[in-house]
C-alpha cells in the first residue's frame, strides 16, 4: 500500500522529489496507528512505546544502520 500510494521503494526510500509528501504520509499513518493502539485495551503502555519508537517510516540514522551491514 505504501509503495503504491506514495512511491516508497525498498526499505522505504523515496525519490527526493517526493520526500516531503512521503514523510507527511508516513507521519499521518503513524498518528492513526498510535491512535488506534491507544484505544485498544490489549495494547500495553510498553507496546505503544515500542511502536512509536520503532515506526518504520521515521527518518533513520544512516550511521546507526551501518552497524548492521
Amino acid at each position: 500500500m505504501l509503495r503504491d500510494h506514495v512511491g516508497y521503494a525498498e526499505e522505504t526510500w523515496v525519490p527526493a522529489a517526493h520526500y516531503e509528501e512521503a514523510k507527511a504520509f508516513g507521519q499521518e499513518m503513524k498518528r492513526m496507528s498510535l491512535e488506534a493502539c491507544a484505544k485498544d485495551e490489549e495494547t500495553t503502555k510498553e507496546a505503544y512505546a515500542v511502536i512509536g519508537a520503532n515506526w518504520p517510516l521515521d527518518d533513520m540514522d544512516e550511521k546507526e544502520l551501518e552497524e548492521y551491514k
